[in-house]
């Protein structure tokens, strides 16, 4: 709940879904005019992109990244992430599913723009490759 000052956050979900409910301290922003604006690729704090569940806002910070030096972050797990961990605003459905996770504010890099393996994960063998029997071309 203690957004410092000096991030500038902004949720790129559509203006409807942002009067419902947003993190206080964000302001809502079009997705094509945070693309389009050369004034997000300048400030002195990090840039954080927010939106439902964190996925285009990570695609938005990719791009955004790569233009700029300054620091610009996306929200993991979105809103839906945040609502979560902070228990506001939270269904009884949600209460007893918490399977969201922590928020966490994130930088794109290739790395994080894998998807990470599951923490149970098995490790699982290759198929054995067949090799096609070649045919003759007749000669």
């Amino acid at each position: 709940m203690d957004i410092p000052a000096a991030i500038e956050l902004i949720d790129v979900r559509p203006a409807e879904h942002f009067t419902d409910y947003n993190i206080p301290g964000s302001r809502n922003v079009d997705l094509a005019d945070i693309l389009d604006n050369p004034s997000f690729l300048t400030g002195v704090g990090p840039l954080v992109i927010v939106d439902r569940d964190g996925s285009i806002a990570m695609m938005v910070a990719g791009i955004l990244s790569q233009n700029t030096q300054r620091n610009v972050k996306a929200l993991y797990g979105g809103v839906q992430a945040y609502w979560n961990e902070s228990n506001i605003g939270l269904s009884a459905q949600a209460m007893a599913s918490p399977n969201q996770g922590s928020p966490r504010w994130v930088s794109p890099n290739a790395a994080s723009l894998r998807p990470s393996a599951p923490a149970t994960a098995t490790p699982v063998s290759p198929e054995p490759t067949v090799t096609p029997k070649r045919k003759s071309a007749g000669c």
